[in-house]
């Protein structure tokens, strides 16, 4: 299933929407914050390129994904999965 841009978000807002996948646990945000920075450099947005939240068109059981993504134009140029379904 291929990823659609979803939300614009940065850096902040990315590691809080994850950390909601984990009912907010203040012992986990340290472990997301340094897997979203370690995305962030994966990739390695380039002038004209946008950090979205991205998920596969279908989510439901067994099925779908959740992830960041470097946009431009509306379009996906760069996708890392972080939650699978």
């Amino acid at each position: 299933m291929e990823p659609v841009p979803f939300e614009r978000m940065d850096r902040d807002t990315a590691v809080a929407y994850f950390l909601k996948h984990t009912g907010d646990n203040p012992r986990v945000r340290p472990i997301i914050e340094k897997g979203i920075g370690e995305v962030l450099v994966e990739l390695d947005l380039q002038a004209g390129e946008e950090l979205w939240l991205c998920k596969s068109r279908y989510i439901g059981p067994l099925a779908g994904h959740e992830g960041l993504g470097a946009v431009r134009n509306g379009v996906i140029v760069r996708y890392k999965s972080i939650i699978q379904y």
